[in-house]
């Protein structure tokens, strides 16, 4: 619960410029609650793993992935104002990014592969799953709409569990255990 309240925490910056009115600030904003989403993918990576849940190291963040899906919003936003053609190709891109980008969340903290390695193993998980990919973006919507249907009351626990349950599909998805012995191969050390 105490690292959903960080992540919560990490919002602030987002929340009060998108109070303000000034869409620049709240561009710039974004960019905390990026970086704490990817410790959080980075902890409970742990918890798929059998550990339990702790706080992110320095090695948790994926600042070049949170970079990344920055600049994809920025880029939907910039698209969206040049008329209808813009605002189909906003929505495609947009659709891409939610089919996208939890994967690549996930394969980062997973595989300890950052940036750009993220997305494109997440643009080929994708493609090899589609199911999965579909999933984790209704598992975010879905997420996304309790914490508008009840206020932001669930917003400790709606994300978080979508972000586990992707780390957790993931990693069943790319650590296969091993035919002869049974054992997971272990994770690199932090």
């Amino acid at each position: 619960m105490g690292l959903s309240l960080v992540w919560v925490l990490s919002g602030l910056p987002l929340a009060a410029s998108l109070a303000t009115g000034e869409g620049w600030l709240a561009a710039l904003a974004g960019l905390p609650l990026l970086i704490g989403t990817t410790g959080m993918f980075g902890s409970f990576a742990r918890v798929a793993d059998g550990e339990p849940v702790r706080m992110p190291g320095r090695d948790g963040f994926d600042v070049s992935l949170a970079g990344i899906a920055w600049l994809w919003v920025l880029a939907i936003i910039w698209i969206v104002g040049a008329g209808a053609t813009g605002v189909v190709a906003a929505s495609i891109l947009g659709a891409l990014g939610v089919l996208v980008l939890p994967l690549a969340f996930g394969y980062s903290a997973i595989r300890r592969r950052r940036g750009s390695a993220a997305v494109r193993a997440a643009v080929v998980l994708g493609i090899l799953k589609p199911g999965l990919a579909v999933t984790l973006a209704g598992a975010s919507c879905l997420a996304a709409f309790a914490c508008i249907a009840s206020a932001g009351t669930l917003l400790v626990v709606g994300p978080p569990l979508a972000m586990l349950m992707a780390c957790r599909a993931i990693w069943l998805l790319v650590e296969p255990a091993d035919g002869q012995t049974g054992v997971r191969t272990p994770r690199p050390a932090d």
